[in-house]
């Protein structure tokens, strides 16, 4: 009996072993990762009412943009966070924020509904165009050539054509039922939009004017991704989790990355146009303008 015992144990004990090997030969396959946050801290702002609920970066940082729960939009500067004015944008909460890569306009969203499209002077902001939507919008993102909006909101993003006369529907993307689409992103040919939420941990993405259901692969262990941006090459994408877990992954979900920032729960990630900064709302209600080092987007 004894020695039956002791053979089995030997057995699971060789086993335990060959499993260990491998595991660290596994591992030493993977990309290395980093545990130093590969990112310069910016500016800090904002940890006091009126508490931002969405963001925007200017490509060229010009400007940082943040919403509130009362409908505001502070707008300060890229490069010292000065509160350069703030209006009355909607009279529901500014839910959505997105920047424009080739002009200064913004577009923001709120709780009931309603998009609005800005354009940003150094001295105000004026409005050049307003539709009511429908149902929350929860996130936005506007394309590369600033000619389409996408919209998320819940299990489904809206498409609009961006014209002279304001916004028009230009179609609808479906997603699993009750999934809250929390980040959006374009690639930089403006042919994928990925998409992520809370729920699976996944972001989907699909590419624009074909048939059929989006690619899905892994974006945040946490299971849900803050905020997405294609890499310049648009074959992989950057991530930022409510943990602070910062990963880049290709587009057939290889992690290439993952580095935890320590900074506290985000609530909210906007990524520049170009992917070169990146502003995260905390849910203490403080915001945060991190500078990406260059290896990240190599």
């Amino acid at each position: 009996m004894f020695v039956g015992q002791r053979s089995l144990l030997s057995a699971c004990l060789a086993l335990a072993f060959v499993t260990c090997c491998t595991l660290a030969a596994w591992r030493s396959l993977r990309p290395p990762t980093a545990t130093t946050p590969p990112v310069r801290t910016l500016l800090t702002f904002g940890d006091a009412a009126p508490r931002a609920i969405s963001e925007a970066v200017a490509p060229d940082l010009a400007w940082v943009a943040t919403g509130t729960r009362e409908g505001k939009i502070l707008l300060r500067s890229g490069d010292c966070g000065r509160l350069l004015f703030g209006w009355q944008a909607h009279s529901e909460p500014v839910t959505a924020l997105a920047a424009f890569a080739g002009c200064p306009r913004l577009v923001s969203a709120s709780r009931d509904g309603e998009v609005r499209i800005w354009s940003i002077t150094l001295q105000g902001a004026e409005r050049v165009a307003t539709t009511l939507v429908g149902g929350p919008v929860l996130s936005a993102a506007v394309s590369p050539d600033g000619q389409a909006l996408a919209l998320g909101s819940v299990g489904k993003i809206t498409l609009w054509r961006i014209g002279t006369c304001g916004l028009s529907p230009d179609g609808e993307l479906v997603a699993p039922d009750q999934y809250l689409i929390s980040a959006l992103a374009f690639s930089p040919d403006g042919r994928l939009l990925a998409a992520s939420g809370t729920g699976d941990g996944l972001a989907r993405v699909w590419r624009l004017g074909e048939a059929g259901p989006p690619a899905a692969l892994e974006a945040s262990a946490e299971a849900t991704a803050r905020g997405l941006c294609f890499t310049p090459d648009g074959g992989g994408l950057m991530v930022l989790d409510t943990d602070g877990n910062l990963s880049r992954r290709a587009l057939d979900g290889v992690e290439h990355w993952r580095r935890r920032l320590p900074i506290p729960a985000c609530r909210h990630g906007a990524f520049s146009a170009d992917g070169h900064y990146l502003l995260i709302g905390h849910f203490n209600g403080s915001s945060r303008l991190l500078a990406l080092s260059e290896q990240e987007h190599e």
